[in-house]
């Protein structure tokens, strides 16, 4: 980690933010502390430990952010929530509780990490289909960040959530397919699915991105010490990626041209790569998902 530090790897260079805990996790020799504190690369904290009774297990253990938004700490054995605090002696006013992963037989071999969505506009839609799409591709578990959303999305969110060695990271290839139609506001059975499902009603294809730009990975935790959204930064000892070929795999990247004014900002250079064409969502996939989403829609808005 100090060769690391002294080197930059991973710093972003970005204003200091006030921390916010996210979650902890207790590792055979170790617990980490995630937060969404930016700007504090390097700096000094502590680790506090809490029992089961939310008694402080002292003394406090001092560490540094690193990487980005996380803090390693010392593993102690009768801790069962954690808290960082700037001074060893500052009143703890936060806590998350600490999840075990000291085990070396995960429940699931392949989760997707939902990041926090912009926004208050309905995305009841658009996370159905999401959710559903993965569960075809053999996707068994998701962890999803859920901060600001509006009330109605909201609902389906809470209905959600009851061969090489050493290679740590597969990246694959994407294309971007134009999204350029408002959202639903309301859920009205197969009159939403057949106007809004994403997959169904949006073709407009760029050609493939050159690779490594703006992929999409799959990671093995136990491999990749730091990711960023679109790359490995740090591999543990002895593990490298594997940039999937075409022929195997792509991302279809279902892009809203509007949010963020992307097609001002981003949308010339993706036409650089070449011609857009017209392609759909695979066929044998179209109805699965399709009544998947419909179905899930439908128990969770009464339909």
């Amino acid at each position: 980690m100090e060769k690391h530090m002294k080197e930059g790897r991973g710093k972003r260079n970005q204003p200091k933010r006030s921390i916010s805990l996210i979650g902890s996790y207790a590792f055979p020799d170790h617990i980490v502390v995630t937060t969404d504190a930016d700007g504090r690369y390097g700096n000094t904290i502590y680790c506090r430990y809490l029992d089961k009774h939310m008694k402080e297990i002292k003394p406090a253990v001092k560490s540094v952010f690193f990487p980005e938004f996380t803090v390693y700490c010392c593993q102690r054995s009768r801790a069962e929530h954690m808290s960082i605090t700037l001074t060893e002696a500052e009143e703890i006013r936060k806590t998350v509780p600490i999840s075990d992963r000291k085990t070396d037989n995960p429940r699931f071999t392949l989760s997707m990490c939902v990041r926090h969505m912009y926004g208050m506009e309905p995305k009841f839609v658009l996370f159905a289909e999401f959710v559903e799409h993965y569960k075809l591709q053999g996707v068994q578990h998701f962890y999803i960040y859920v901060k600001d959303v509006d009330d109605y999305t909201n609902k389906k969110f809470r209905k959600a959530m009851p061969k090489e060695g050493n290679i740590g990271m597969i990246r694959f290839l994407q294309r971007w397919v134009l999204r350029n139609s408002t959202d639903p506001q309301v859920y009205e059975g197969n009159k939403t699915l057949l106007n809004h499902l994403p997959t169904l009603v949006f073709h407009n294809t760029s050609a493939v991105a050159p690779i490594g730009h703006t992929a999409k990975c799959i990671t093995d935790p136990k491999k990749v010490f730091l990711m960023w959204v679109h790359w490995v930064e740090i591999y543990f000892d002895g593990y490298k990626g594997y940039e999937v070929p075409l022929s195997e795999g792509i991302i279809r990247h279902y892009r809203d041209i509007r949010a963020g004014d992307w097609y001002r900002h981003y949308l010339p250079g993706v036409e650089k790569f070449g011609a857009f064409t017209m392609t759909d969502y695979p066929k044998h996939l179209m109805m699965p998902l399709f009544e998947n989403v419909k179905r899930k829609l439908d128990i969770v808005y009464g339909k």
